[in-house]
């Protein structure tokens, strides 16, 4: 079944986007079970992204809270001009990457689980995640989207709220955050939930 992207400017800067199939919208346990299995989830997630009328971004979704995993997804693209400018930096996360096209590892403060695409394109295409989803090979793309739903998965056995997100404005490679708390999340909304 096909599944659809809708999307709503919230400001000049911010959409927020919602997944449906067959119109009826996604839960966040739809959409968790979708990573991990649904090649059709996976590639409307990397849609909305790589569609957003924005060179680089944020990506942040709503709190996965534990108990309300039946609530309607909810993610939002937040224009972000600074990521844009900058070089890539394949030295931070090098140490980690090998011959998967994706690792997943701790932060150093061991708050909060990363998802890493390692160098399979030119370092450019790894900067930022629009940069990755526009630029990067597909199956590779495909590939972390599915590792964050396990990783996901794993974080919510025990845990109660599981924020995911990118900036990238600490350390110029794309990496999914899955963090105890919403450290680098710019859209208020969801910092507050």
């Amino acid at each position: 079944m096909t599944v659809s992207v809708e999307s709503v400017a919230l400001d000049a800067r911010t959409l927020e986007q919602r997944l449906t199939r067959e119109g009826r919208p996604l839960s966040f346990a739809d959409v968790l079970e979708g990573w991990r299995t649904d090649p059709a989830v996976r590639r409307a997630t990397v849609a909305a992204i790589a569609e957003a009328p924005y060179e680089a971004l944020f990506w942040e979704t709503a709190p996965w809270v534990r108990g309300r995993l039946d609530a309607p997804y909810r993610q939002v693209v937040v224009n972000a001009p600074p990521l844009a400018r900058v070089a890539p930096d394949p030295e931070a996360f090098s140490a980690h990457f090998g011959a998967e096209d994706v690792v997943a590892f701790d932060n150093l403060g061991g708050d909060a689980r990363l998802v890493v695409p390692c160098p399979r394109a030119g370092d450019r295409t790894y900067t930022h995640l629009a940069a990755a989803v526009r630029g990067a090979p597909a199956a590779q793309i495909d590939g972390l989207l599915a590792r964050v739903g396990t990783e996901l998965e794993g974080r919510l056995e025990d845990r109660d709220v599981v924020w995911v997100s990118t900036s990238g404005l600490g350390v110029y490679w794309v990496h999914v955050r899955l963090d105890d708390r919403p450290k680098y999340y710019s859209h208020a909304p969801y910092r507050a939930a």
